[in-house]
């Protein structure tokens, strides 16, 4: 008597299904990584800036990435804008420009709007996107580091080559 191996199950097709979307998945959050990332290094097309306060919730969150372009000449109400001030970052929504200079913000959860006399802040980008979560880990990460050398915000843009 000959003994009969076993038919091989052919894969079932939703199981391969599910696999190449899942490597399809993975490939994508892995650019989105790569994207985040080189937002970090100094280029002249964007920046990437964690969120670490909640001035801006519930349209940017604590620990939300932006990606910040450089500003237009003339900026509108209604732009959500990165400003560079005694080292720090603060990312509010323009309220108003007034004809002596003076630019108004406010951060979508505060209560009143902060006004902005000439040299006393510099428009350093307009927000373009926003990767929700993804700044919770360089969050801490700084944190970490904070305890051993402080390091202010340092925003430069690289000259476009003609």
């Amino acid at each position: 008597m000959e003994a009969t191996m076993p038919a091989r199950r052919a894969p079932l097709p939703w199981r391969r299904v599910a696999r190449i979307a899942l490597e399809v998945l993975l490939v994508l959050v892995i650019l989105l990584l790569a994207f985040v990332a080189y937002g970090t290094i100094n280029n002249r097309w964007y920046h990437t800036v964690i969120i670490s306060g909640g001035s801006m919730s519930p349209t940017i969150n604590l620990g939300d990435a932006i990606i910040i372009t450089r500003p237009p000449a003339q900026l509108q109400p209604g732009m959500i804008v990165t400003m560079e001030s005694k080292g720090s970052a603060v990312t509010h929504r323009v309220v108003e420009l007034r004809a002596d200079g003076v630019l108004v913000t406010k951060g979508d959860a505060n209560e009143a709007a902060e006004e902005w006399q000439p040299g006393q802040g510099t428009v350093v980008g307009v927000v373009r996107l926003r990767v929700p979560y993804i700044g919770y880990a360089w969050i801490v990460a700084q944190n970490v580091r904070a305890l051993f050398q402080p390091n202010p915000l340092q925003v430069e843009w690289t000259p476009a080559k003609p």
